[in-house]
């Protein structure tokens, strides 16, 4: 569907993500859409829940747009508030982590761009998944990558913004020991893994973080998410892989990197392993991941090949 009923949107501004500190954000981003005719409300968030509980309440007041100004947690907040309506999702990407802004082709921090993409009404119905009760359009990860995140300060996030990811690595994975998952994965066929696996990831979306590709193929309106799981080889072997991953901007190919497409998988771990959505840890195993065919509709750039 392209081009919006009426040009209302409610932008969730979050005063916490990186771009958004700096002073006249909120009044820029209101300039840029009323520049390209569309009538906004913006509203600050500081708290999780609050992005959520606005989108929600815009859906149900029949609002066409809601905003996600911010990083992926932002976003993610604002996806649960709007799985399952009719009201589409904009990115305007302040955060330190922007994947789905990087999946939708647009450039992190550019306000006006986002803001003529938005204006456009160019979208798409994407599928999301489902980790427990938590949505997500992006991916969710158990294992190595939660435990970078539990790892990370709020102070390397903010001195080295997304590289704080590259640099807590190594740390996380020197003193860390791989968990023994299980896995039951429902989709074509029926598949049971039970092995040591450093972590596991499942994907909508090619992207699954800045500069990393694990699940190239993927394709977010294909009802079904990818599950990667990365097996217990050598530390060095694995820094070594994802390090040249990152580097090179593709896919890991040589590290005996499992692969599937599911509808759904339950994780377990033992002993029990993190769990992260879109940048956020939400728990601990057991875990039930399952695709929700196309169930938000969001804005893009004209031309974006998200799918």
């Amino acid at each position: 569907m392209d081009g919006q009923p009426d040009g209302r949107a409610w932008v969730v501004l979050n005063l916490n993500s990186r771009r958004a500190r700096r002073p006249g954000v909120s009044a820029e981003i209101e300039r840029a859409l009323l520049r390209h005719g569309v009538q906004v409300q913006v509203h600050h968030v500081t708290r999780p829940g609050e992005g959520a509980r606005i989108a929600r309440s815009a859906a149900e007041a029949g609002v066409p747009t809601v905003v996600a100004a911010g990083g992926d947690g932002t976003v993610n907040e604002v996806v649960q508030g709007l799985v399952g309506t009719q009201t589409a999702l904009g990115v305007i990407p302040l955060g330190t982590g922007n994947a789905l802004a990087n999946n939708l082709g647009l450039a992190e921090g550019d306000i006006e761009g986002a803001c003529k993409a938005i204006a456009a009404g160019n979208s798409q119905w994407l599928d999301v998944g489902l980790a427990n009760s938590r949505y997500f359009v992006t991916m969710a990860g158990v294992g190595l990558d939660a435990q970078v995140v539990l790892d990370l300060s709020a102070r390397s996030k903010t001195l080295l913004g997304k590289f704080a990811f590259a640099v807590r690595f190594p740390g996380t994975l020197f003193r860390q020991r791989p968990w023994r998952f299980r896995l039951r994965i429902s989709g074509d066929q029926a598949v049971q893994v039970e092995e040591q696996l450093w972590a596991v990831a499942v994907c909508n979306m090619a992207l699954y973080t800045w500069r990393l590709q694990f699940t190239p193929q993927a394709r977010p309106d294909d009802g079904l998410l990818d599950v990667v799981a990365f097996p217990h080889r050598s530390r060095l072997a694995l820094l070594a892989a994802v390090g040249r991953a990152f580097v090179n901007n593709q896919a890991p190919d040589d590290y005996q990197i499992m692969r599937w497409q599911a509808a759904e998988v339950v994780i377990e771990a033992s002993p029990a392993a993190p769990w992260q959505v879109a940048g956020d840890v939400m728990g601990t195993t057991p875990v039930t991941i399952r695709a929700c065919p196309r169930s938000i509709r969001v804005l893009k750039p004209a031309g974006s090949a998200v799918a």
